[in-house]
């Protein structure tokens, strides 16, 4: 597996705040860390490479190192020296979120550190010596609080393929790392996040109108794919059997939705106008939904 170039460029802040400056090419988390206040440094400032927030900085290198498929570090230490960043009592842990999830949109959507990477925050929830050190004296909510913060900021930096002159396969990236979150059990099994991709692949005729490139149309089948690839036994059941809650989210269609998208995928494993890649994992994902309704239906 080859090593994985991470940086977080994004994240950097302009020379001068009250510059205009344009944000082709960021990633929405790194739009949004410019309106972010820069935190006091936790290390000597001779560590941190100018204008870049400390907290992000610090929690970078140790994710940079912990992330690489060689790496020795192993979750425990990573949990460890990234709570290690922050003062006891000190309540704004998002810079986590916020170089996570930089991270992920640039690691590719096959890749196994996206599992790193979710069980990674799984575990700094849930970790009590984070919980004590937030001030938080209920530990249930200390956990609950992290959690609710890590899905704001995945919704805050939810975009489509290609928004902000971003490069589409960061929306795939971002789709795969989402959905290992999902399946790792950081919140409970519920259809947000897949919804919005596979609508945004197949329920809006954004293929059949051809308004998008043919690079965003892939980038809205692969991410749909993710949701299948690495939360599919979920999904199918939540569809299955849905709850009070995901009643209210997708609606009493059963499994109509499910045939959807898998007809979707399979329109997309036969398009010509696709690239080997978007076929294959297009007809992957088709094939495993089949698997899953003819496994999972009683």
């Amino acid at each position: 597996m080859a090593a994985l170039d991470l940086n977080i460029k994004n994240l950097e802040f302009p020379d001068n705040p009250e510059d205009e400056e344009t944000t082709s090419g960021k990633s929405f988390s790194g739009i949004s860390s410019l309106f972010k206040s820069k935190s006091k440094p936790l290390r000597p400032a001779a560590s941190i490479p100018k204008n870049y927030s400390p907290n992000d900085y610090l929690v970078f290198r140790v994710l940079r190192e912990f992330l690489q498929p060689d790496s020795d570090i192993t979750l425990s230490d990573a949990v460890s020296r990234v709570l290690e960043i922050f003062l006891d009592g000190y309540m704004d842990l998002r810079p986590i979120n916020t170089v996570c999830i930089e991270l992920a949109e640039q690691i590719p959507y096959s890749h196994p550190s996206h599992m790193k990477l979710a069980r990674l925050l799984h575990a700094i929830g849930k970790n009590r010596q984070r919980a004590v050190k937030s001030g938080i004296k209920d530990i249930p909510e200390a956990i609950h609080s992290f959690y609710q913060d890590l899905q704001e900021d995945l919704s805050d930096s939810r975009c489509s393929p290609g928004d902000g002159g971003a490069e589409p396969m960061r929306y795939v990236n971002y789709q795969a790392f989402f959905a290992h979150l999902k399946d790792v059990g950081v919140w409970l099994p519920g259809p947000n996040g897949a919804l919005f991709a596979m609508r945004g692949a197949f329920e809006k005729s954004k293929l059949s109108l051809g308004e998008e490139s043919v690079a965003i149309q892939e980038a809205w089948i692969l991410g749909a794919a993710q949701w299948v690839l690495w939360n599919g036994q979920s999904l199918f059941k939540v569809l299955l059997y849905p709850g009070d809650q995901e009643k209210q989210e997708t609606g009493e269609f059963e499994l109509e939705h499910w045939h959807l998208w898998r007809d979707g995928f399979n329109e997309a494993a036969a398009s010509e106008r696709f690239g080997e890649e978007c076929r294959s994992v297009a007809r992957r994902a088709a094939e495993i939904m089949d698997i899953l309704e003819k496994s999972l239906s009683f």
